[in-house]
């Protein structure tokens, strides 16, 4: 009920990656996790 939508985290996940000149390289809809590289 607290935890972001995966889309909301996918969605901010990849405006910190463009911010930090990152990707996002593999991800985890059913844990809410996106991996950064």
């Amino acid at each position: 009920e607290n935890m972001p939508r995966s889309k909301e985290l996918e969605s901010f996940a990849q405006e910190i990656a463009s911010l930090c000149g990152r990707k996002i390289v593999d991800q985890s809809t059913e844990s809410r996790v996106v991996l950064l590289a």
